[in-house]
C-alpha cells in the first residue's frame, strides 16, 4: 500500500493506492474532483519519481568558498541537466518537472511533464533562444539564472510598447539549499546584465514577487536586490498580480 498526503490548500487528505499505478490514478482524481486541476498521469508520475530522485535536502553551508560564474553554454549542459535533475528543487517534487520552462511554454503549454521540459531546455540552450549563467562553488552547480530575451517568454512578451526582442528579461533564479544567502543571485544577476548590454538589449526587465511565502517563491529574485542594482518599479504583471514588473535602462 502506497499513499499520497495532500497539503494543496489546506486540503490534508490522503490517498491511497495498492501500487504506484493504483495511486497515481487517485491521485490524478483527488485533484481533479477535489481542486479541478487537471493534471495527467504523467504530471503525478512525475512527482512520484522526482521524490525518489532529488538528492537530499542538506542544510545551509556558513562557508561556500569562492563562487564563479559562467554562461550556460552548450558545453555546460550536462552540468546544467544535472543540476536540475537533482538538485534545484531538492525538497521540492513538485516543481522538479519544471526545468525553468514554465515561463517560456506557460504552465498550460502542449505535454507539460519532465522528459518534454528537459529536452526542450537542452535544446533552448543549444540553439541559444534560452540564455542562463549557472553559478559554481566549490566545483558544484550551486545556482542558476534564467535571463533570456523577452520574446522567447510567452508568459512576458507583448505587455507593453517596447520591442520584445529588444527587452531582456531575467525570469528565474535556483539557487540550492546549502548555498542560499552567499550572493550567488546577485552575482548570477550581474553577469546577465552584463550579457545583455554585450548582445545590444537596451532594457532589462524582471518580476520580482514583493512578499514571497518562503524561499522557493522567490524564484524571481528578491524586489531589494533589484533596487540595490538599480532597476525601478514600473507596475503589476497582468496575469501574475503578485509579480511586481521592476526595469532598468543599460
Amino acid at each position: 500500500m502506497r499513499k499520497f498526503d495532500c497539503i494543496w490548500r489546506g486540503c490534508e487528505a490522503t490517498i491511497e493506492g495498492d501500487d504506484l499505478d493504483a495511486l497515481t490514478l487517485q491521485v490524478r482524481a483527488h485533484f481533479d474532483e477535489a481542486h479541478n486541476f487537471k493534471l495527467t498521469e504523467a504530471n503525478v508520475r512525475d512527482y512520484f519519481e522526482a521524490e525518489e530522485r532529488l538528492s537530499p535536502v542538506r542544510p545551509r553551508l556558513e562557508a561556500i568558498g569562492d563562487i564563479e560564474v559562467s554562461p550556460a553554454t552548450p558545453e555546460r549542459l550536462d552540468d546544467v541537466l544535472h543540476f536540475f535533475d537533482y538538485e534545484a528543487f531538492a525538497g521540492k517534487p513538485d516543481w522538479a518537472a519544471c526545468y525553468c520552462m514554465s515561463h517560456h511554454v506557460g504552465e498550460d503549454g502542449p505535454d507539460w511533464c519532465r522528459a518534454r521540459n528537459r529536452a526542450l531546455l537542452a535544446d533552448r540552450i543549444a540553439d541559444g533562444t534560452t540564455t542562463g549563467f549557472v553559478a559554481y562553488a566549490g566545483g558544484q552547480v550551486a545556482g542558476w539564472c534564467n535571463a533570456s530575451r523577452r520574446s522567447e517568454f510567452v508568459d512576458f512578451a507583448g505587455r507593453d510598447e517596447h520591442p520584445d526582442d529588444e527587452v531582456g528579461s531575467i525570469a528565474c533564479f535556483v539557487v540550492a539549499p546549502p548555498y542560499r544567502r552567499h550572493g550567488l543571485s546577485r552575482k548570477l544577476l550581474d553577469a546577465a546584465l552584463g550579457s545583455f548590454a554585450s548582445r545590444g538589449l537596451w532594457l532589462a526587465e524582471a518580476y520580482p514577487n514583493a512578499n514571497p511565502r518562503d524561499d522557493s517563491n522567490a524564484y524571481h529574485g528578491a524586489l531589494s536586490m533589484y533596487i540595490e542594482a538599480g532597476f525601478e518599479p514600473v507596475g503589476k504583471l497582468e496575469h501574475f498580480d503578485h509579480l511586481t514588473v521592476v526595469q532598468k535602462l543599460l
